[in-house]
C-alpha cells in the first residue's frame, strides 16, 4: 500500500503512496528505526481511513441522489463510519482487522457491476480493502493475545 524507504546514512524516511492517489511523496527526518515505524504506521492508518471515509461518503451521496438509500445501506454506512471514527487514530492492526470484519457492510454499499463508479472502486478502493484483508490476516494472531 504505502512504500517506505529508510536512508539510514541521512536519517531520512521517504514515504510514497500508491500511483492511483494524488498524494505526493513525503520525506521525514527520523531519529530512530522506531520513529520510522511509527511514522509508517501513522501514515498508513491515515491513508486507509481517509480513502475509505471518502468512499463511504461518496456512496451515501450517490445512493441518496439515486433514491436508493435503503435502511440496510444506511446501517452499513453507519457501521463503517463507526469503525473509521473509532479506529482511525489507533492501531493499524485493529483498523485493518475491523475493516476486514466489515465485509457484509462493505458489500452492501459496493457499486453495481454496471455502475459508472465501478472502475473507481476496482482501481482505488478494492486494493485498499485487499491490503487490509492481507495485513489483518497476517497480524491477527497478535490480536488474540
Amino acid at each position: 500500500m504505502i512504500t517506505a524507504t529508510i536512508h539510514p546514512d541521512q536519517r531520512v524516511l521517504v514515504v510514497q503512496y500508491p500511483d492511483f492517489t494524488n498524494l505526493k511523496q513525503e520525506v521525514h527526518l527520523i531519529s530512530s528505526n522506531q520513529h520510522a515505524e511509527n511514522l509508517i504506521r501513522i501514515r498508513s492508518v491515515k491513508f486507509i481511513s481517509n480513502a475509505l471515509r471518502s468512499y463511504v461518503n461518496g456512496r451515501e451521496v450517490a445512493y441518496f441522489y439515486a433514491g436508493s438509500l435503503t435502511i440496510p445501506r444506511i446501517t452499513a454506512i453507519a457501521q463503517l463510519r463507526l469503525i473509521l471514527d473509532t479506529f482511525s487514530e489507533g492501531s493499524l492492526i485493529r483498523l485493518t482487522h475491523r475493516i476486514a470484519q466489515a465485509k457484509h457492510a462493505l458489500n452492501k454499499i459496493e457499486p453495481s457491476l454496471n455502475s459508472s463508479k465501478r472502475i473507481n472502486y476496482e482501481q482505488k478502493i478494492k486494493p485498499v480493502l485487499e491490503w487490509c484483508d492481507q495485513y489483518a490476516a497476517a497480524a491477527y494472531p497478535i490480536l488474540k493475545k
